[in-house]
């Protein structure tokens, strides 16, 4: 019989370890748990982590689950303390095969090139939820390392995490809009867009009658990881009905002889919103990102005749001022208003 897990029965500190769990966060970042209930997180390793189907269809890679399960039991041995209570055997038992089926000395030194990184968030009004009602998640496989098969579009970036809770505290922004992604690497944007945007939202009012979703990317491995995380049966992209993966070349912006090719494109996702993160990693690219921008935010007006003016959002992570001023400049004199 499976169990019936509850949202409102679980404690914050909980729920964060729930969070981190399944995005492969580091347990030194974790709640302290000394003056939590046995009872309550033995329940909860046993039946939210290990039992749960989620993670046994998407789960984290083998290296992460050993440090992990490792921590977690002595954390509940650690609150056994002189109590009348056991440790189920499966945590033990499961803990073993890990450690056992781990290379020696490389948990924790070599980083897993690929697994399933599944992020959470509170939400009421979720489709099908994977994990239980009133959480709503984003599952991808991706990989772990800064570069893997010559693109750093097969991982989840900083600034993607931090659009992503704009985007589910701002949902109207998405809802009922069509919206064009620069840069979409291994999806996890589009998926958080697609589930905010899920068939209990479709209560458009824009020219269109409906709401759609392009993911653009240059890369073709990246553009297949994308689409493949986006049909996860586990995500409710999987279940939206105009979700669109496309090639896009930001230099065929600053080429006279390919751009109306990339007009063309852009015109046909004539998007409402535009967004893009993480995507100024290289001086050298800007000047087609701003390019490519502006024609996505010009293209409808001009192919489709509408007056109405698309929206840019892009969040970067600052790791070069001189990068981040560059870009600013350059769309502020172009195309947007930063």
């Amino acid at each position: 019989m499976a169990m019936v897990l509850d949202l409102a029965s679980l404690p914050h500190p909980l729920f964060a370890i729930l969070q981190g769990y399944a995005s492969l966060k580091a347990t030194r970042e974790f709640p302290e748990l000394s003056n939590a209930s046995f009872h309550i997180t033995h329940h909860f390793f046993l039946n939210w982590l290990l039992l749960n189907p989620h993670f046994q269809a998407y789960p984290p890679s083998r290296q992460y689950q050993a440090l992990f399960w490792k921590w977690a039991v002595g954390k509940l041995e650690a609150l056994l303390a002189s109590l009348d209570a056991e440790i189920d055997d499966r945590l033990y038992t499961h803990l073993v095969r890990l450690v056992q089926g781990s290379s020696s000395g490389t948990v924790g030194v070599i980083p897993p090139s690929e697994t399933y990184v599944t992020y959470l968030w509170k939400s009421s009004d979720v489709r099908s939820p994977s994990i239980c009602p009133g959480i709503a998640s984003a599952t991808l496989l991706e990989s772990r390392t800064l570069i893997e098969r010559g693109t750093t579009g097969l991982k989840t970036w900083t600034a993607s995490i931090s659009l992503a809770e704009y985007l589910i505290r701002n949902p109207e922004l998405v809802r009922g809009q069509r919206v064009l992604e620069l840069g979409s690497g291994a999806g996890f944007l589009g998926i958080v867009i697609a589930t905010l945007q899920g068939p209990s939202h479709v209560h458009t009012h824009n020219r269109h009658n409906s709401f759609a979703l392009w993911l653009t990317d240059v890369d073709p491995n990246v553009l297949e990881r994308c689409q493949n995380n986006i049909r996860l049966p586990c995500n409710a992209s999987s279940y939206h009905t105009n979700v669109h993966c496309a090639e896009i070349d930001w230099t065929d912006a600053t080429d006279s002889s390919t751009r109306l090719s990339l007009e063309a494109k852009l015109s046909e996702a004539d998007a409402d919103i535009i967004i893009g993160a993480d995507i100024v990693f290289d001086p050298g690219i800007i000047p087609a990102l701003v390019n490519t921008i502006e024609s996505a935010m010009t293209s409808r007006k001009k192919y489709s005749g509408t007056t109405d003016t698309a929206r840019a959002y892009i969040a970067l992570t600052v790791r070069n001022e001189d990068t981040h001023s560059q870009f600013v400049n350059e769309a502020t004199q172009t195309c947007v208003t930063v």
